[in-house]
C-alpha cells in the first residue's frame, strides 16, 4: 500500500475548491444582506414607536398637572418648561439628529375647550407609527 505524501506542487487548494468556496460565501451573503436591511428599519421603527410614546406620556403628564392640554405640542416648551415634561428631545431614527423629523403624524387629544373641538398636534417623523415596515 502507498502513502502519498505532499510535495512541494500540492500545497494549497485548488482553482476550483476556491471558486466553490467564494460561490457559496456570495450566495450567504446574498440571502443575509435583505434580512440585515429589513432589521435595521424595524429597529428604526421601534425607536421611533418610543419617541411617540415618550411624547404621549409627556402630553399626559402635561395635563394631569394643568388640567388641559398644550395649545401647541412645541417639544421645546415640554423639555425646558417647568416642570420638565420630557428629559431630552426626541432623536429622528434615521440620521440621530434631534427634533428634526420630516413626516407629519397627526397626534389627536380631546381639548378642554366649550366647542368639543380637539387640538391637533403634528408630531414629525419619517416613519409611520401604525404601518408596520
Amino acid at each position: 500500500m502507498r502513502h502519498y505524501t505532499k510535495t512541494g506542487r500540492q500545497k494549497g487548494f485548488t482553482l476550483l475548491e476556491l471558486i466553490i468556496v467564494i460561490g457559496i460565501i456570495a450566495a450567504l451573503v446574498g440571502i443575509a444582506v435583505p434580512y440585515y436591511g429589513d432589521y435595521v428599519n424595524e429597529s428604526k421603527y421601534a425607536v421611533m414607536r418610543s419617541n411617540l410614546h415618550t411624547f404621549e406620556k409627556a402630553l399626559m403628564d402635561y395635563r394631569a398637572d394643568k388640567g388641559f392640554y398644550p395649545a401647541t405640542a412645541n417639544v421645546y416648551d415640554l423639555v425646558s418648561g417647568s416642570p420638565q415634561y420630557l428629559v431630552e428631545f426626541p432623536i429622528d431614527p434615521t440620521d440621530g439628529a434631534p427634533a428634526t423629523w420630516g413626516y407629519s403624524l397627526p397626534y389627536n387629544l380631546p381639548a378642554d375647550v366649550p366647542v368639543g373641538e380637539k387640538y391637533r398636534y403634528v408630531l414629525d417623523s419619517r416613519y409611520d407609527a401604525y404601518r408596520k415596515p
